[in-house]
């Protein structure tokens, strides 16, 4: 840094003298006449003032056309993208079930009509004889019974014959009315009319007129509601009344207008909470059918029209810090400035909303392109301030430090968690929504992303601000994972969730290989143990993932058919190993205070944790009353492996372990 300080001296020297001899060039220059100001009038006139909303375009009537039985498409009666008349045909579907289904309901409706007439007879015959007392009451009230009984069962087959005839008669689709039909949706041999197969085969639109639908904002339709009083009772209006009012006009895609106007038909009765808009429906004619359903186009409305608005040219108008002025001529000839208040712009011009008695337009005109003109007439001093301003930023940028470079990336923190034996969705409902509901809204936090895999792994990549504490990122959404973990299940507590800060892009990857020697658990562990850390400790490292790796673990493979042959099911299991396979502290002997006499303490060191797949298929699993015990080698193949095998790197088709490196927040890579 010393030495640079004299070689800013000697630029400051230099730059001076530059500028001391455009001085003196300046000063030996003739001064120039006074410049020509153009001057613009202001105009004064009534102004509508229109605004454009995004809208979409829907055929008058879009007709969906469904198969309301199920079978197979046996014929297309039309063609596609042409019209089509009301009550033509559209499409078959194969009637012969229920063609079948009628004829057995015509069958059974005969077989009710032939159990009526017996039952019918039968009262017949046994009212007489009821009346002179030769058969009983309870055999006139049965033959009554059996009567009425048959009467209904007539009724209930007629209807079902009814109905089989409406299902038959669907197997004849046709058009509901009058209009162009789109792309069939099925083809001939298709299976319709049930999910997932098609339901909807077609529409039918009539583009005579045409529906387009577009939204204001609740600020535009309170200032739309206080301009035009009677907003509120379009849909009390009918529809002549409507079309004599003011028209719409219509932008298309390509920036032409469209030139038949339309008028507002149906304004929603609410606004919707979620966007914080209201639907608006718009008519417009259209004989030529340019316009299509489905096409996007511009709804140009008139929001109001200022009375005497008083237009200025925006190139006159100058804004400082919000505030805006122009420059005025006034009676003696002489210029000058006068605050306004902006209101809205309309092609090159712009509505002063505040100022207006500043700026009339009888005494008064604004001044235009009276900017910029010390440099226009001294080119000297303007090229000597720009020869100088480079000069000043080469240096300023050989002597910058590295770290004074700007953040141009945010800073961002990865929340990772483990639910073992979960695929994706279980993840995403377990761990992750009650994670990202906790972390939503962290300080300074712009957005966030999680992926969910289906070998039951999460992470969360939390976004910053620019320029924020990576530090105080990870403090403050380490608190808010905290309070999360009460949700979460309980073998994912005891795996551990890990907030770091970390960069999501690997900066580098760094492998591991072997002559043949060493497998991929050994070098995976290798790696794990001997190498992660070391790599960790360099500076500018944000984290460290060896890919494939994990600890060594016992793999326990379990034998469902013993575990149903002996009653046991895999949480007995868990637990047992969970019981035995534990450190345990074995206490002292001899410790104080100890009976007079005792001269030495012994440490008890118990048998540490299984370690082996023999030691693991010692665990007892069941004690049976008879005594005879249930160990784990009898109903499962035990097994030393790694933890996990979701991935397997190779390099140049060699055993390998990969070693990825990420950057930390903030350093310079």
């Amino acid at each position: 840094m010393k030495n640079i300080i004299p070689f800013y001296v000697k630029i400051s020297s230099i730059v001076l003298l530059i500028l001391a001899v455009a001085s003196c060039a300046d000063q030996e220059q003739q001064a120039p006449p006074p410049p020509e100001i153009p001057v613009v009038e202001v105009i004064q006139e009534d102004m509508p003032i229109y605004q454009e909303f995004v809208g979409q375009v829907y055929g008058y009537s879009d007709i969906p056309i469904r198969a309301r039985v199920v079978g197979f498409l046996e014929g297309i009666h039309f063609e596609e993208g042409l019209k089509v008349g009301k009550d033509q045909l559209l499409y078959t579907i194969n009637p012969e079930e229920y063609q079948a289904k009628v004829a057995t309901q015509q069958s059974q409706l005969a077989e009710s009509r032939t159990a009526l007439t017996k039952s019918q007879s039968d009262l017949d015959r046994i009212k007489p004889l009821a009346r002179i007392n030769a058969v009983s009451q309870s055999d006139l009230v049965a033959a009554q019974a059996e009567y009425d009984a048959s009467l209904a069962y007539v009724e209930a087959m007629k209807s079902n014959l009814k109905f089989a005839n409406i299902n038959l008669s669907y197997c004849w689709i046709k058009s509901p009315i009058n209009g162009t039909i789109g792309k069939t949706l099925a083809r001939v041999g298709e299976f319709v009319g049930q999910d997932p197969n098609p339901v909807i085969l077609n529409t039918v639109s009539t583009v005579d007129k045409v529906r387009v639908e577009f939204y204001l904002t609740e600020s535009d339709y309170i200032r739309l509601a206080r301009e035009y009083k009677e907003i509120n009772h379009v849909n009390e209006k009918n529809i002549n009344e409507i079309e004599n009012e003011e028209k719409l006009s219509l932008i298309l895609a390509d920036g032409s207008t469209f030139k038949y106007k339309g008028y507002v038909n149906f304004i929603n009765r609410e606004v919707d909470p979620q966007t914080g808009s209201l639907l608006v429906q718009a008519i417009f004619p259209n004989p030529d059918k340019l316009l299509k359903p489905g096409q996007y186009a511009k709804v140009v409305v008139k929001m109001k029209e200022v009375k005497d608005a008083l237009l200025v040219p925006q190139r006159c108008v100058m804004e400082m810090q919000g505030q805006y002025s122009v420059f005025v001529v006034n009676n003696d000839n002489k210029v000058e400035g006068r605050q306004i208040v902006a209101g809205e712009r309309i092609n090159d011009y712009m509505i002063v909303r505040e100022g207006r008695k500043q700026i009339n337009q009888t005494k008064l005109r604004a001044m235009a392109e009276n900017k910029g003109n010390f440099f226009v007439h001294r080119p000297i001093v303007a090229m000597v301030i720009a020869i100088v301003i480079v000069i000043i930023g080469t240096v300023s940028l050989i002597g910058l430090a590295i770290e004074q470079y700007p953040n141009l990336t945010p800073p961002i923190v990865q929340v990772r968690g483990t639910y073992t034996g979960a695929n994706a969705l279980n993840v995403e409902e377990a761990m992750a929504t009650p994670l990202e509901q906790q972390i939503n809204g962290v300080d300074n936090m712009i957005y966030m992303k999680s992926t969910n895999a289906n070998d039951g792994t999460m992470v969360i990549d939390v976004s910053f601000t620019v320029g924020t504490d990576p530090d105080m990122n990870t403090v403050l959404t380490q608190n808010r994972v905290s309070a999360a973990t009460a949700k979460l299940p309980e073998s994912v507590k005891k795996y551990g969730v890990t907030t770091e800060k970390s960069l999501p892009n690997i900066l580098m990857l760094v492998t591991l290989t072997s002559d043949g020697r060493y497998d991929q658990d050994f070098l995976g562990n290798y790696a794990l143990i001997n190498i992660k850390d070391q790599l960790a400790r360099i500076k500018g490292i944000g984290r460290v993932n060896i890919m494939g790796a994990a600890d060594y673990s016992m793999r326990i493979w379990v034998k469902p058919d013993r575990l149903s042959q002996m009653g046991l099911t895999v949480p007995e299991i868990t637990n047992a190993i969970n019981e035995q396979n534990i450190i345990v502290p074995g206490g002292k002997f001899g410790a104080e205070p100890a009976p007079p006499g005792t001269e030495f303490t012994y440490t008890v060191r118990l048998p540490e944790r299984f370690n082996s797949p023999e030691a693991f298929g010692e665990i007892v699993v069941r004690t049976q009353p008879d005594g005879s015990q249930i160990k784990l080698r009898d109903v499962a193949t035990i097994n030393l492996g790694v933890e996990t095998y979701s991935m397997i790197p190779r390099l140049n088709g060699k055993t390998a372990a990969i070693i990825a490196l990420y950057q930390a927040p903030g350093s310079n890579a």
